[in-house]
């Protein structure tokens, strides 16, 4: 995605509030424009006191506040609605950018830490707020604003109209010629954050092994680089960002003074009337806000443009894992045929050869490396692999849809994962069907977890979280949730390695009621667990070495394949 097309995707269909917008900036610009004048003409007046009726001298202080109270009016609804904007957008960014960093590979998630990915998604799309609920309207306002000063100028001094007309051009080319060195300034800023935010989160996360490990001074220097990285770009950012502001400040000083220099030389020569004075030195000292203001807007738009690159870098990150037309719409025969596959230069998967039946069920056997888990990723479709095929109901995996297949395929790992939320939202958050709160509780019951659940005060209606379970119960709840998919394909990944024994015997008996005719493939350890498998494939560094009846393992023979002590 290009610059042309985020602004037009996300600015374009809010054209009628920015339009609001507009139209509140030039009543306010008309406010500021008007003000000084009615004071001017108060003076005026004051001054020929004898030639002005009373009205006149009590209407022009009425007439002031009336318009002071609409511009204060303006203003706050143009701060409310520019608020309302910015958020709704920026919001509409980051629910975008959420599903797009669903749809990458695992690669790219191995590369990048959760900081970083979440400092794309919330503070660079943070950065562009102030960009898209008022950078446009702002500009066009207050340029309005200023060049309705300069009209005034001209019709009261050409002399003066010529100054600020340098003045102002000479301000703007200074931003401009800025513009680029400072936006990639604060670009680096912001990757320096994100790679600090991802240094805290990491550490964050491995505070068990820290304790455990004695590491904590290690990590305070890898959390000290960060610091002083960040500290320094920042610092450079400021500094050189300021340059163009304090160059704006100083000119418009010098302004000042040469204004109310002619200002003086113009009165005393009865050119101009001591009312133009104060209205010529009022709009000069007026300047200061527009100018200021649009100073700021260029400001925002470099720390805006550094954060808009980074996130349409992230935007153009496309996954490179094939995605077809095809649906998995039944249970799956899978065939695979010389299929091999390389993290980088290092080949996990090698010739591996392998047919399963529709409905048939599969162990997986082999030690640690062998490419069991492997295997799980490129089924997945997390993963596509180098060379070979694999072919479910006789249709290339490459062919089926990425989205549909993975709503179709139910793995659950050994490291489950709780969302936060009620017990009833955590078990139906993969499924779009209705289930009764009986249905809920029933396989609860069915899998082991029943005292755990009567334990619990609301019931289904509980708020959990990974702390209120054991290991082993967090495993035994994440298949419970799989049991309400609407699931084609079953990869199981050591799904009884944490259930204690007690448990393990009735939860085994839940997960061979619930896999019994569908497609399913156990990453298994457990010699116990081969009872109700159709086939067991012994692999050894990346390859099949052998498929297998479980009726005729040889327990001596299998010694190689496991990492533990064989249990009968």
């Amino acid at each position: 995605m290009k610059i042309k097309e985020f602004l037009k995707k996300y600015l374009l269909p809010k054209w009628p509030a920015y339009l609001i917008l507009l139209i509140i900036m030039i009543l306010s610009v008309c406010c500021g424009i008007i003000l000084p004048q009615i004071v001017g003409q108060a003076i005026d007046n004051l001054s020929i006191k004898q030639s002005v009726g009373e009205k006149v001298l009590i209407g022009l202080p009425i007439l002031y506040i009336m318009v002071v109270f609409l511009k204060i009016g303006v203003t706050t609804l143009n701060e409310s609605l520019s608020l309302k904007i910015g958020w709704t957008v920026s919001n509409n960014i980051r629910k975008d950018l959420f599903r797009h960093c669903l749809t990458l590979e695992l690669d790219y998630f191995k590369s990048h830490t959760s900081g970083e990915i979440t400092e794309r998604i919330d503070g660079d799309v943070s950065q562009l707020n102030s960009f898209f609920s008022s950078f446009f309207v702002n500009l066009l306002g207050n340029m309005l604003l200023i060049i309705g000063v300069v009209v005034m100028f001209y019709k009261k001094s050409w002399i003066l109209g010529i100054i600020t007309t340098i003045f102002i051009i000479t301000i703007f080319l200074a931003f401009q010629l800025s513009q680029n060195k400072i936006q990639m300034l604060w670009k680096e800023t912001r990757e320096s954050t994100a790679k600090l935010d991802g240094a805290f989160e990491e550490m964050v996360q491995l505070q068990k092994d820290l304790y455990g490990t004695g590491g904590k001074e290690f990590c305070t220097n890898i959390i000290n680089k960060c610091l002083q990285k960040n500290k320094k770009d920042i610092v450079k950012a400021q500094f050189i960002g300021n340059w163009p502001a304090t160059f704006f400040f100083s000119a418009l000083n010098l302004l000042e003074a040469i204004t109310f220099s002619i200002c003086i030389y113009q009165f005393y020569r009865n050119e101009i009337s001591i009312g133009d004075v104060y209205v010529l030195t009022s709009y000069i000292s007026m300047l200061n806000i527009p100018l200021s203001l649009i100073r700021y807007e260029f400001s925002n738009l470099q720390k805006a443009g550094g954060s808009l690159s980074r996130i349409l870098e992230f935007w153009n990150e496309n996954s490179h894992i094939s995605s077809g037309e095809k649906k998995l719409l039944k249970k799956p025969s899978i065939v695979l045929e010389d299929v091999y596959f390389s993290y980088g230069q290092k080949e996990v998967l090698k010739d591996v050869n392998l047919f399963i039946r529709a409905g048939e069920t599969v162990a997986l056997l082999g030690r640690t490396g062998s490419g069991k888990s492997t295997l799980f990723n490129v089924l997945s479709k997390l993963y596509e692999t180098d060379r070979g095929n694999i072919l479910l109901n006789g249709i290339n995996i490459k062919d089926y849809s990425l989205e549909t297949y993975h709503q179709s395929v139910v793995v659950i790992p050994q490291d489950v994962f709780l969302f936060p939320g009620t017990l009833r939202e955590n078990l139906l958050v993969f499924t779009d069907k209705h289930c009764s709160d009986e249905q809920l509780i029933q396989r609860i019951g069915l899998s082991g977890l029943k005292d755990w659940y009567t334990s619990l005060a609301d019931g289904l209606d509980t708020l959990i979280n990974s702390n209120m379970l054991s290991a082993g119960q967090a495993q035994m709840l994440a298949f419970v949730r799989a049991t309400f998919q609407d699931a084609k394909l079953i990869l199981l990944d050591e799904v009884t390695s944490r259930i204690n024994f007690e448990s393990e015997k009735m939860f085994s008996r839940f997960v061979k009621m619930f896999i019994q005719g569908k497609t399913c493939i156990f990453i298994i350890h457990d010699i116990r667990h081969l009872y109700y498998v159709d086939k067991v494939v012994l692999m050894k560094s990346g390859k099949i070495i052998k498929v297998t009846d479980p009726n005729n393992i040889n327990f001596e023979e299998i010694k190689e394949f496991t990492d533990e002590e064989i249990i009968i």
